[in-house]
Parts: C-alpha cells; structure tokens; sequence
C-alpha cells in the first residue's frame, strides 16, 4: 500500500496530465458521434476540450521538469566534469526559477484581471479565470521542483559523489 501512495505521489503530474487527456478525448469523441450520427452538436465539449488540454500541457510541464526533461542545451555541459555539470544544472535551474517568476507575475496580472472586470467562458459561463489560473499556479509548482532539484544537486555536490572516479568496468579491465 505504502509502495503505492509512494508511485502515485511520484507520478501525480502524469497522472493528472492523463486524466485530463482521456476525459478530453472522450468529449471530443462524443461530439464527433453526436454530430455525425444524430445530427445534433454538444456546444460546450469545445469550450470543456480546450480547458483540459491546457490543463494538460501545463501539468505535464511540471512531471517533466521534476525530472530534468525541460528545454536545456546540453552541448556545452556535457564537455565538463560532473561537478562542473551540476553546477551549471544549479545555474540553470536558478535562471529558469527567475524567468518563472517574471511570467508568473505576469500572468497572475492577467488572472486578477480577468477576476475583477468578471470575465466569463462563452458557452459554459465559467469565469475566465479559473481556467487562466493554472498557469501562474503551474510557474510556482515547475519552481518548486527546480528548488528541489538544486536541494539534490547541491546535497552531491557537498557529499562529493560528484568528485568520485567511476569504477572499471570488467570489460575494461581485460
């Protein structure tokens, strides 16, 4: 059980990601047949469809950079050692954390914007900023995985697994 919760809390960003995908893509299946075969179009699966797959980009933003699958340029790094390779992974890290803080102060401009003058969706009459909210929300959860992923970088830096030699392999040495 507890090996379980353990794999959910790991993947919880796919996981969300894929349920926003498959409830999406149901809609939209749903709007296909009842358009074609019973001539009668749902209006608010578009509207519904375009709230999830942003939803779905964003969160799945956060899984990928937990794990480091964020845009990198890794021509230059991968030239150094491993020590210097991590800290440039700290570098990186901390400029992307700053740009997330810019776009986030942005964006949550634009929610509470959206918030005061009471903007709504055009079919469903959600308010606009519900959905526009994510995105603020999603810059804070991607810095919070690149502020972990510093805590990890700089925890080997400091225990000096990044200084160790790898050992040879059997291979190597016959």
């Amino acid at each position: 059980m507890k090996k379980k919760l353990f794999w959910i809390f790991n993947n919880l960003e796919y996981l969300l990601s894929m349920l926003c995908m498959g409830v999406m893509m149901t809609l939209l299946f749903i709007q296909v047949v009842s358009r074609y075969v019973f001539g009668h179009s749902i209006t608010w699966t578009e509207e519904i469809s375009i709230i999830l797959f942003i939803l779905s980009v964003y969160i799945g933003a956060i899984g990928g950079t937990r794990r480091g699958q964020h845009l990198k340029i890794e021509l230059l790094t991968s030239a150094l050692n491993p020590k210097g390779q991590a800290i440039c992974q700290i570098l990186s890290d901390i400029a992307f954390i700053v740009v997330n803080c810019f776009l986030c102060v942005g964006s949550y401009s634009v929610v509470s914007n959206l918030h005061h003058y009471g903007m709504e969706t055009a079919i469903t009459h959600l308010p606009m900023w519900i959905p526009y909210a994510i995105i603020p929300l999603a810059l804070v959860l991607i810095s919070v995985r690149l502020l972990q992923d510093i805590i990890m970088q700089i925890k080997k830096l400091q225990s000096g697994e990044l200084n160790q030699k790898p050992e040879a392999s059997e291979e190597e040495e016959a």
